[in-house]
């Protein structure tokens, strides 16, 4: 293959990584932020869709920079998008055990329950490379312990 179909290929290849990405990160952050905003009365008003279009643009600089797996944030989008929904369920059920009103138009039990689903996608697909345990796995690491 010559050098200039190498180039093609590879400025291609990173142009789609980074749209992949910053699609991804939007489709996450974007709902997010707009409750978020309504919620505190909407200070950002019409700036939602800068801010979340930053919050894409630099999310995605470590997908094409430093060859994140794109695969692990559809994942994390997937996981997060099909959890939302049961997530407002729970969130509406507790509201309502604990009798809490909830006035028509309050967008704060879908700010819960999207926060909730984050979380959730989060723990699904990145819980591996996180090492959650309190014990050490090094018998030396108590050598030193005085």
């Amino acid at each position: 293959m010559r050098y200039s179909e190498r180039t093609i290929r590879s400025v291609a290849t990173t142009a789609v990584d980074a749209v992949l990405a910053f699609g991804g990160i939007v489709a996450v952050v974007f709902p997010i932020i707009a409750l978020a905003d309504a919620v505190l009365g909407s200070p950002l008003g019409a700036r939602v869709l800068v801010v979340s279009a930053l919050a894409g643009v630099v999310g995605a600089v470590p997908y094409v920079s430093f060859d994140w797996s794109l695969g692990r944030l559809a994942r994390f989008v997937g996981a997060t998008l099909a959890t939302s929904f049961g997530w407002l369920v729970v969130v509406g059920a507790v509201l309502s055990v604990l009798g809490v009103p909830v006035p028509a138009g309050d967008r704060r039990p879908f700010l819960y329950a999207g926060l909730l689903a984050v979380a959730t996608g989060y723990t699904v697909v990145y819980s591996d490379a996180v090492d959650a345990s309190f014990e050490s796995r090094d018998a030396s690491s108590f050598e030193n312990w005085s």
